[in-house]
């Protein structure tokens, strides 16, 4: 069975790789990888896989996302995905985890802003009510 190596790149490494004329990666270990543009951009993925299927989860862009907090999210990953590969109940694919993480934060958000809305038409509702106007002026 071959060594599986990890932790291989350094910052040092990240910030002097440079562009080329096709996309290039460069491997850290256990499936981390960061993947070089030709416009210089620096993206950190890993590649996983779940049900024979071959999988990449994108983990941030350099020097946004640090080399540490890309491999601390490799981790997560890793663990999430060990509990998706064991059945255990509620463990999701590491993908679909965030897909769903996603889509609960724009609910929560979009019912905040209604919230907000629903605050702000009562309040006005409210103090309209206690207004003594003529016709014309309270239909205005």
């Amino acid at each position: 069975m071959p060594k599986q190596t990890t932790n291989q790149l350094s910052d040092t490494a990240l910030r002097k790789a440079h562009p080329k004329a096709k996309p290039y990666k460069l491997f850290d270990g256990r499936g981390l990888f960061v993947l070089v543009q030709p416009n210089g951009s620096k993206y950190f993925r890993w590649k996983y896989h779940i049900d024979g299927k071959e999988k990449v989860l994108a983990l941030g862009v350099y020097p946004a996302t640090s080399l540490a907090d890309a491999r601390w999210q490799r981790l997560e990953a890793e663990q999430q995905l060990a509990k998706a590969v064991q059945g255990k109940p509620g463990a999701l694919d590491p993908a679909e985890h965030r897909r769903r993480q996603r889509a609960e934060s724009r609910e929560r958000r979009r019912a905040a802003e209604q919230d907000a809305t629903r605050t702000f038409q009562k309040a006005a509702e409210g103090w309209m009510r206690t207004q003594h106007w003529v016709g014309k002026h309270a239909r205005d």
